[in-house]
């Protein structure tokens, strides 16, 4: 699934995309939007995503003035994927956007197998906690992205995170069966983290 950054936002040149997202990206276009492929897909693979891809698959909500915008202004979509051998491609020339994107997507699938493994042994409390705090943790980091620049960014965010470490501790604590999970949402998280303050 791509990540999807408002393209207002963003550099419109195939020089200026690369800068940001490395010398190994692929870059494709159809109408007003533009395709980076983070995940070294093939030439097939590239025009399969390039002819089906299909903005209202991701615009089309009903009272939405934000995709009406996207649709009549364009978009930048990035695909990344979480390969054990992609991490090193973009080693030697790491770049914040794509590493952004990269630990997103980490973080996203790690919260998701925390918890459905936490959902058969958890009680109702903590279930639910590490839902609002560390599932849904990745789609507000997004939205914040989204969001137009404000001085009380950082702090929300800050106490996101605040607020699911010590969810992800008390996950440990009850459950120290699931510790091996925690620490797969925690690395990205921290990624995430020191991503984040670094822009």
């Amino acid at each position: 699934m791509p990540f999807e950054i408002n393209r207002c936002a963003m550099p419109e040149s195939d020089e200026s995309l690369l800068a940001v997202y490395g010398d190994d990206a692929t870059i494709s276009r159809i109408g007003l939007f533009t395709l980076v492929h983070l995940d070294s897909p093939s030439p097939e693979t590239v025009v399969q995503r390039t002819s089906e891809f299909d903005p209202l698959e991701f615009f089309f909500v009903d009272d939405c003035e934000l995709c009406r915008a996207s649709l009549d202004q364009g978009g930048l979509f990035v695909f990344a994927c979480d390969h054990p051998d992609y991490a090193g491609v973009h080693a030697a020339t790491p770049v914040p956007a794509a590493e952004l994107l990269r630990a997103l997507d980490r973080l996203d699938v790690a919260s998701e197998d925390l918890v459905l493994a936490l959902e058969p042994i958890a009680s109702a409390e903590l279930l639910e906690r590490t839902i609002e705090d560390v599932r849904q943790l990745h789609d507000r980091f997004v939205e914040s992205m989204w969001a137009p620049e404000s001085p009380s960014l950082p702090e929300v965010f800050e106490k996101q995170y605040a607020n699911a470490i010590a969810t992800l501790s008390a996950v440990r604590e009850a459950h120290e069966s699931l510790a091996a999970h925690v620490a797969d949402v925690t690395v990205p998280l921290d990624r995430v983290a020191a991503i984040w303050r670094s822009l």
